[in-house]
């Protein structure tokens, strides 16, 4: 998985930010690594999956081995600090991991994660793939925050919100697609409900179902009315060569998401930075309908297809 910006881009979005965004942004990127490293342990260990809000003593009590203790970012200036890798190497990111029953540290960077660590390589694997996970998500806020994003539906007063997406509106920040489509899908619920409880107060004057279908309110058609403004036909021409090939390019090194091509395609120069308010591309609907046409002749394969994104399987 490729990372959406590049270190100093990161950088450069973060300085923008207030003091309690940037400190949550990061404690929450340092929160899930270190339950990424703890979940890929407890699965080795045959246990079950831990929740990222447990404490550090709370997992170093669930597990009998290496806990990841920190991951340090020595910032602008890393080339003045002392993060060392075990080999010698001076390092921008440093990995500490502890061992919880003898206390040995070990300090490496992810390249050398698997030689310095100790750990089966198939650990390693699936740990570093957690860990792009995190970036990925911090990546995509971070674009959200520059591209100016905003809420692309109105909040019931009386909706009760999801303490993780709480956090982010109560400082101001971009909420994840993930968490866009569970709070969509939580406010088509509430609606319904209240459409239902009117319903069963109210003179039937027409059909309860007819009046419900009526009423029902979607968030996903909210959602496409926001995006619909300057929506661009859907023509596979619309891509050039160059764009097609980029696609081509990023599916064989194993990328899978239209988002995230969408995403490289602007960090490669190859599609202009234009979005939608809810900071989707605006090249997006053309790089999923090219996808579709290569998962029609057979050449991949659709995972998922919904609001948020297109998932797709299998290399060129």
């Amino acid at each position: 998985m490729k990372d959406i910006l590049s270190v100093q881009e990161r950088g450069s979005i973060l300085k923008q930010l207030s003091n309690d965004q940037r400190e949550f942004l990061l404690y929450k990127a340092k929160r899930g690594k270190k339950t990424v490293f703890a979940n890929v342990m407890a699965k080795d260990k045959g246990l079950s999956s831990f929740s990222e809000h447990l404490t550090d003593e709370q997992l170093e009590g669930l597990l009998e081995d290496w806990v990841l203790e920190d991951v340090i970012d020595g910032g602008d200036n890393w080339r003045v600090k002392e993060l060392y890798c075990e080999c010698g190497k001076q390092l921008r990111y440093q990995y500490i991991i502890r061992h919880v029953k003898t206390n040995e540290i070990r300090k490496f960077g992810i390249v050398h994660f698997e030689e310095h660590s100790g750990l089966p390589s198939e650990i390693v694997k699936e740990v570093i793939k957690g860990f792009q996970k995190i970036d990925y998500e911090l990546d995509e806020l971070l674009v959200k925050i520059s591209s100016g994003w905003h809420l692309p539906f109105i909040l019931p007063e009386d909706l009760q919100i999801p303490s993780d997406i709480e956090e982010h509106l109560n400082l101001h920040l971009p909420l994840l697609d993930r968490q866009i489509q569970r709070l969509g899908n939580l406010i088509s619920e509430h609606e319904e409900k209240i459409h239902r409880q009117r319903i069963s107060t109210k003179p039937p004057s027409v059909t309860p179902q007819k009046e419900a279908n009526n009423h029902k309110y979607d968030y996903h058609m909210e959602l496409e009315l926001f995006e619909r403004e300057d929506k661009p036909s859907w023509e596979i021409s619309e891509l050039s060569h160059v764009q097609m090939d980029a696609i081509s390019d990023y599916l064989r090194e194993g990328v899978t998401s239209a988002r995230l091509m969408c995403e490289l395609l602007i960090k490669d120069n190859k599609a202009p930075n234009k979005r939608y308010s809810t900071a989707k591309p605006k090249i997006y609907p053309y790089v999923c309908l090219f996808l579709k046409s290569l998962a029609d002749v057979g050449d991949i394969s659709v995972e998922q297809n919904n609001i948020t994104d297109l998932i797709v399987k299998g290399r060129m």
